[in-house]
């Protein structure tokens, strides 16, 4: 039973662990897309001297 117990404690603690490298990774991933989708469609300014 103890066994059974720690098993099930261990399996949820690695999923939580996972779930987080998941979250910080795709996070990572979004803010670096949109950084550089908002750099690159920045509108063009022309001055005329």
């Amino acid at each position: 039973m103890t066994i059974a117990v720690f098993a099930d404690v261990r399996g949820r603690l690695l999923l939580a662990l996972q779930l987080c490298e998941r979250w910080q990774r795709d996070r990572e991933h979004f803010s670096s897309f949109y950084s550089l989708n908002y750099q690159t469609n920045l509108p063009e300014v022309k001055k005329n001297m």
